[in-house]
């Protein structure tokens, strides 16, 4: 009998911490709306509702990568450009995220967003030899958004397809574990042919994931110090981008003392490196299959499907950087344009600033914008969600 009684004192009390941690969750995943939209962690993309929860009436999606991590001192980064406008950023993406991760995103929250404009930052880089590589995209695949795609009817079933079986290779051979609960969702939610134990199953993973995600974006948001509550009032931007332009140059100069015209505490700490990067770096070569041209039509597609006006940046290589690893000009021109025309082929409005590459100070390291180049992606950024398709 004591047994039993502290059999079913424990299990009470399992239900009723999960229960807990269930409201505490719900109770807590709304934040600042501005903090939150330019906060780049990897809780907070890989959680359906942490994106979706923290909208308002300015919020519009730029997806992109790393240099959404880079820079963020500047105040020309986008993270603090908008600080006290209207507009409110959500970036999505970090090292690594490409068009096939930010399709999928897409497709899970399309249909709830506040804004049905989306900007997508392509780096030309994306678009190589190794393009997605799969450890990577296993790293930081988000079964919450790929269940979120799979239920979202306005998606065709061929499409989902076509998301489906690139994931599937993806995932072959790095995380077989995540593989077997993406053919279980395949079966339950796009076949509708489960067997056995199935539906069990997905009951308990979707339960599970959703409960996960909630939790790490509440705890992490909170340890980087996201506040709950928007502090302060916003009011309609007006920028003179042509000043905050010079200023941002000027600014570089201050920190710029090198032949690559990037800032010079980064040239100082990897001079060493930079030797080993070009020898590394000569073995790149534009390759016209790129398994990424069909990943940007895939996102291009999400877009189509769901009535989502797309605006593609394609961001430049580094010029100076790239004569010295011996990367031809003329082979990264012919990546931007077949960027190009694979974005403008499939109804998106494309911004081209790879004629920035020679721009003095436009990066902050061998890759990433500066101050100065987040100043012309914020240009862009911002006359797109006022103006939508010139």
């Amino acid at each position: 009998m004591d047994r039993l009684k502290a059999f079913l004192a424990a299990v009470a009390l399992s239900v009723l911490t999960a229960v807990g941690i269930h409201f505490y969750g719900l109770s807590h995943i709304t934040f600042d709306p501005h903090e939150m939209g330019v906060w780049t962690d990897d809780a907070k993309f890989l959680s359906r509702e942490g994106i979706l929860k923290n909208q308002d009436d300015g919020t519009m999606l730029v997806f992109g990568s790393s240099e959404f991590e880079t820079a963020q001192d500047s105040p020309y980064h986008i993270c603090r450009q908008f600080q006290e406008d209207t507009f409110t950023p959500m970036l999505i993406g970090r090292g690594h995220c490409q068009c096939l991760q930010h399709a999928v995103t897409l497709a899970s929250i399309g249909n709830e967003l506040a804004n049905r404009r989306v900007v997508l930052i392509v780096s030309p880089q994306w678009f190589q030899r190794k393009s997605v590589l799969k450890r990577s995209y296993a790293v930081r695949f988000s079964e919450s958004h790929f269940v979120g795609l799979l239920q979202n009817d306005r998606i065709p079933k061929n499409l989902k397809m076509k998301i489906l079986d690139r994931t599937e290779t993806l995932l072959d051979g790095v995380d077989n574990p995540m593989l077997e609960r993406v053919e279980l969702y395949n079966r339950m939610l796009l076949e509708k042919k489960p067997k056995g134990a199935d539906r069990l199953y997905y009951g308990i993973y979707k339960a599970f994931n959703q409960e996960k995600d909630r939790l790490r974006v509440v705890e992490k948001a909170k340890l980087c110090g996201i506040s709950q509550e928007p502090e302060g009032s916003c009011s309609e931007g007006e920028y003179d981008w042509k000043t905050l332009y010079g200023e941002a140059d000027r600014a570089a100069r201050e920190h710029s003392d090198n032949p690559f015209y990037m800032n010079q505490e980064f040239y100082e700490e990897n001079q060493r490196k930079i030797k080993k990067q070009a020898d590394k770096d000569q073995g790149r070569r534009f390759r016209k299959k790129a398994k990424e041209y069909s990943d940007l039509k895939l996102f291009l597609e999400v877009c189509s499907a769901m009535e989502i006006e797309p605006l593609v940046i394609i961001a430049p290589y580094d010029g100076y950087w790239m004569d010295y690893t011996g990367f031809p000009k003329s082979v990264r021109d012919k990546t931007y344009r077949k960027i190009k025309k694979t974005a403008e082929a499939n109804g998106a409005q494309v911004v081209d600033l790879s004629g920035e590459e020679y721009e003095p100070y436009f990066f902050e390291d061998n890759s990433h914008f500066s101050g100065k180049g987040w100043v012309k992606f914020n240009e862009a950024i911002y006359r797109f969600y006022k103006e939508g398709r010139s």
